[in-house]
Protein backbone atom coordinates (compact mmCIF):
# COMPACT_ATOMS: atom_id res chain seq x y z
CA UNK A 1 0.00 0.00 0.00
CA UNK A 2 1.27 3.42 -0.86
CA UNK A 3 1.60 5.74 2.12
CA UNK A 4 2.20 9.44 1.63
CA UNK A 5 4.00 11.18 4.48
CA UNK A 6 4.02 14.94 4.96
CA UNK A 7 5.80 17.83 6.65
CA UNK A 8 3.76 20.97 7.35
CA UNK A 9 5.17 24.40 6.60
CA UNK A 10 7.70 23.25 4.00
CA UNK A 11 7.71 23.34 0.22
CA UNK A 12 10.47 20.74 0.13
CA UNK A 13 12.85 19.08 2.54
CA UNK A 14 15.52 16.40 2.57
CA UNK A 15 15.18 14.55 5.86
CA UNK A 16 17.52 11.89 7.23
CA UNK A 17 15.37 9.47 9.20
CA UNK A 18 17.50 7.64 11.79
CA UNK A 19 17.70 3.84 11.82
CA UNK A 20 19.22 1.54 14.44
CA UNK A 21 19.52 4.18 17.17
CA UNK A 22 21.13 6.72 14.84
CA UNK A 23 23.84 4.41 13.49
CA UNK A 24 22.35 4.69 10.01
CA UNK A 25 19.62 6.65 8.24
CA UNK A 26 17.45 6.76 5.16
CA UNK A 27 17.06 9.94 3.16
CA UNK A 28 13.53 11.00 2.31
CA UNK A 29 12.98 13.87 -0.11
CA UNK A 30 9.72 15.64 0.64
CA UNK A 31 8.46 17.74 -2.30
CA UNK A 32 5.58 19.71 -3.80
CA UNK A 33 4.50 21.58 -0.68
CA UNK A 34 2.69 24.92 -0.82
CA UNK A 35 2.45 27.56 1.83
CA UNK A 36 -0.78 29.48 1.74
CA UNK A 37 -4.07 30.07 3.48
CA UNK A 38 -6.82 27.46 3.70
CA UNK A 39 -6.93 24.93 0.91
CA UNK A 40 -3.96 26.56 -0.80
CA UNK A 41 -1.78 25.18 2.00
CA UNK A 42 -0.24 21.77 1.23
CA UNK A 43 2.50 19.91 3.13
CA UNK A 44 5.66 18.73 1.40
CA UNK A 45 5.10 15.02 0.77
CA UNK A 46 7.08 11.82 0.42
CA UNK A 47 5.35 8.74 -1.04
CA UNK A 48 6.56 5.17 -0.47
CA UNK A 49 5.11 1.70 -0.85
CA UNK A 50 8.19 -0.01 0.63
CA UNK A 51 7.10 -1.72 3.87
CA UNK A 52 10.58 -1.52 5.40
CA UNK A 53 10.84 2.19 4.67
CA UNK A 54 7.35 2.76 6.12
CA UNK A 55 8.30 0.92 9.31
CA UNK A 56 11.51 2.94 9.66
CA UNK A 57 9.64 6.24 9.23
CA UNK A 58 6.76 5.29 11.54
CA UNK A 59 9.09 4.03 14.29
CA UNK A 60 11.44 7.01 14.17
CA UNK A 61 11.35 9.81 16.76
CA UNK A 62 10.47 12.23 13.93
CA UNK A 63 7.13 10.53 13.22
CA UNK A 64 4.27 12.32 14.92
CA UNK A 65 6.39 15.41 15.55
CA UNK A 66 7.92 16.55 12.26
CA UNK A 67 6.69 13.83 9.89
CA UNK A 68 3.07 12.67 9.79
CA UNK A 69 0.99 10.30 7.66
CA UNK A 70 -0.66 12.59 5.11
CA UNK A 71 -2.80 9.93 3.42
CA UNK A 72 -3.06 6.40 2.11
CA UNK A 73 -3.36 5.96 -1.63
CA UNK A 74 -5.73 3.41 -3.12
CA UNK A 75 -4.41 0.71 -5.42
CA UNK A 76 -6.22 2.40 -8.35
CA UNK A 77 -4.30 5.63 -7.68
CA UNK A 78 -0.93 3.90 -7.72
CA UNK A 79 -1.67 1.62 -10.71
CA UNK A 80 -0.05 -1.22 -8.78
CA UNK A 81 -1.00 -4.84 -8.37
CA UNK A 82 -3.95 -5.40 -6.02
CA UNK A 83 -3.00 -5.57 -2.36
CA UNK A 84 -3.45 -8.98 -0.73
CA UNK A 85 -5.86 -8.81 2.19
CA UNK A 86 -4.47 -8.62 5.72
CA UNK A 87 -6.39 -10.27 8.57
CA UNK A 88 -6.87 -8.32 11.80
CA UNK A 89 -8.18 -10.92 14.27
CA UNK A 90 -8.18 -8.57 17.30
CA UNK A 91 -11.23 -6.68 15.96
CA UNK A 92 -14.51 -8.12 17.31
CA UNK A 93 -17.09 -5.29 17.13
CA UNK A 94 -18.41 -2.76 14.64
CA UNK A 95 -17.04 0.10 16.76
CA UNK A 96 -13.55 -1.41 16.62
CA UNK A 97 -13.88 -1.85 12.84
CA UNK A 98 -14.83 1.83 12.43
CA UNK A 99 -12.01 3.00 14.74
CA UNK A 100 -9.46 0.84 12.87
CA UNK A 101 -10.58 2.11 9.46
CA UNK A 102 -10.55 5.75 10.66
CA UNK A 103 -6.97 5.28 11.86
CA UNK A 104 -6.15 4.03 8.36
CA UNK A 105 -7.55 7.01 6.49
CA UNK A 106 -11.30 6.31 6.21
CA UNK A 107 -13.58 9.32 5.89
CA UNK A 108 -17.19 9.51 7.10
CA UNK A 109 -18.44 8.68 3.59
CA UNK A 110 -16.43 5.43 3.71
CA UNK A 111 -18.21 4.45 6.94
CA UNK A 112 -21.84 5.45 6.26
CA UNK A 113 -23.15 1.85 6.00
CA UNK A 114 -21.97 -1.76 5.88
CA UNK A 115 -21.63 -1.77 2.08
CA UNK A 116 -19.39 1.32 2.18
CA UNK A 117 -17.32 -0.18 5.00
CA UNK A 118 -16.81 -3.44 3.07
CA UNK A 119 -15.83 -1.48 -0.05
CA UNK A 120 -13.24 0.52 1.93
CA UNK A 121 -11.92 -2.65 3.57
CA UNK A 122 -11.40 -4.15 0.11
CA UNK A 123 -9.75 -0.95 -1.09
CA UNK A 124 -7.12 -0.96 1.67
CA UNK A 125 -6.78 -4.76 1.70
CA UNK A 126 -7.94 -5.67 5.20
CA UNK A 127 -10.51 -8.03 6.69
CA UNK A 128 -11.69 -8.92 10.17
CA UNK A 129 -12.11 -12.69 10.66
CA UNK A 130 -13.65 -12.34 14.14
CA UNK A 131 -16.39 -9.89 13.10
CA UNK A 132 -19.22 -10.54 10.68
CA UNK A 133 -21.40 -7.79 9.17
Amino acid sequence: MLKIYGIHGRTQALIKVPVNNGKAWIECEFKHGRIGAGIANRPATYPTSDITEQNIIENSPLFGHLIFLHRLAAASETKAEPVSAVAVPSITSREEVVAYLKSNGAKATNLKDDAAIKKYMEKIGVFFPNYEF
